[in-house]
């Protein structure tokens, strides 16, 4: 069992989960009250913001805030996301 002071973040993932599955199954829930609608919002901005956060890397990296290292591993990161969503879109 893990401390009761994370009992929030698991409740952010339960729910986040339930969010996702409602999605999949293309129906309205009780339990979440998300749509596939939302879901599909969701995902739309969340693309939005990673793209503002490539964006933001390659700025930071162009005025040597970052190096090119750090550079590819935020990048990185980011592909992992990206990849998580394109797999859940085939699923």
């Amino acid at each position: 069992a893990d401390k009761p002071e994370f009992r929030a973040v698991y409740d952010d993932l339960i729910r986040y989960e339930r969010h996702r599955r409602n999605a999949f199954a293309g129906t309205d829930s009780a339990e979440t009250g998300f749509r596939r609608e939302d879901y599909e919002r969701f995902r739309e901005l969340s693309q939005n913001v990673r793209a503002l956060q490539r964006a933001t890397i390659l700025n930071l990296r162009n005025q040597d805030e970052i190096d090119d290292e750090v550079m590819r591993k935020l990048e990185h990161e980011l592909d992992l996301i990206e990849a998580r969503y394109a797999v859940a879109e085939h699923a």
